[in-house]
């Protein structure tokens, strides 16, 4: 077992002018800048370089190094780099890479890559502007009892799957003590009057769709403050707390709210996850209102189990159940009544009656 005895966070900022930016070619030999933190010891590369994709495209591409000899790296050390990439001519790019871990066995990681082609058009008097901006947290693990192998006592010893499980545990509570007290927060996110100060990085790093909200060309303010409507605040923390942590501990309390937040912020682990304990739950009394909310939320799975299972248990189905089935397919997109249609009828033109309002 690893005891936590070091994690702190820091912040560093390399503002750079990358010259003769159109110049680069695949001979040229690649661009380095280091920077640092005022407040920490740790040394950062930035590195980029042009190459060739196998369909002969020209393509730029960065690279963070940890050049650091800190003892925390060398030994058990673990830090994990949250880098966004900002392009400064206007109309300025933003890019929130994702989460980069370095240890003694990765020190170096690439950030991104992006077409020659598309970085050209931020160029000015052949110049290209960029500010890296780089939230960093170390962490470093120190062996908390010995463990005996082959008869002989080694402190450093420990199975990998408990470090790993350790490791990684630690980073989820640290992460959660972030979102919790927002720390270096930079977006508010606003649910029925409640803000939730958050980090743009992570929110981008864990979903295309607050990625492309905050790369859109929205002012400023607004990527500042979103203002989420047609969700309750339980759910939405619930959601919240999952991006920051990947953990599902109440899955089972709000699998039927999640489902929906889950397919439209583009969650598939926890979309999924919750089609697993909604599938548990079908019953005569849930099928109906369970197709509905999968054939909303392109939940297939739980779709397809939940047309099969009202197709098993036709027979035993009581006249209100049965209105109740009629009511979900009458409000429900046409694709629910097409395949309850198919699954009962095969290709025959039968119809299922419905209510008219």
């Amino acid at each position: 077992m690893l005891n936590s005895s070091l994690q702190k966070s820091f912040y560093a900022e390399l503002r750079t002018v990358l010259r003769q930016f159109p110049c680069l070619s695949p001979d040229s030999s690649s661009v380095q800048e280091r920077f640092k933190c005022d407040k920490d010891t740790f040394e950062w590369r930035l590195e980029y370089e042009l190459n060739k994709t196998s369909d002969n495209i020209n393509i730029v591409s960065f690279y963070l190094h940890c050049d650091s000899e800190d003892d925390l790296i060398n030994e058990s050390g673990t830090v994990i780099a949250y880098p966004i990439m900002e392009f400064k001519h206007p109309p300025a790019y933003t890019f929130y890479c994702p989460p980069l871990t370095f240890n003694k066995n990765q020190r170096s990681c690439q950030l991104s890559s992006f077409a020659r082609k598309q970085l050209l058009s931020y160029v000015v008097q052949d110049s290209l502007s960029l500010t890296l901006k780089l939230n960093y947290m170390r962490k470093q693990f120190t062996p908390r009892r010995q463990i005996t192998t082959n008869g002989n006592s080694d402190t450093n010893a420990f199975e990998n799957g408990a470090a790993a499980s350790s490791l990684e545990s630690s980073i989820s509570r640290d992460l959660e003590n972030i979102r919790i007290n927002a720390n270096l927060s930079d977006v508010t996110l606003s649910v029925n009057g409640k803000d939730y100060p958050s980090h743009r990085i992570i929110l981008a790093a864990r979903s295309s769709v607050f990625s492309a909200l905050f790369a859109s060309d929205l002012p400023e303010n607004e990527k500042n403050h979103v203002v989420i409507a047609d969700v309750e605040q339980e759910p939405f923390e619930e959601m919240l707390r999952y991006i920051y942590t990947g953990e599902m501990a109440n899955l089972n309390e709000w699998a039927p709210e999640l489902l929906p937040l889950a397919d439209k912020y583009d969650l598939g682990e926890l979309k999924k996850a919750c089609e697993e304990i909604l599938l548990d739950k079908l019953s005569i009394k849930s099928a109906a209102k369970l197709l509905k909310l999968a054939d909303m939320h392109n939940a297939e799975k739980l779709k397809k189990h939940a047309l099969q299972f009202i197709k098993d248990q036709a027979d035993v189905y009581e006249d209100s159940q049965v209105e109740e089935l009629r009511n979900t397919l009458a409000t429900s997109r046409t694709e629910v009544i097409l395949d309850m249609l198919t699954l009962f009828f095969g290709n025959q033109k039968q119809t299922i009656p419905i209510p008219v309002e």
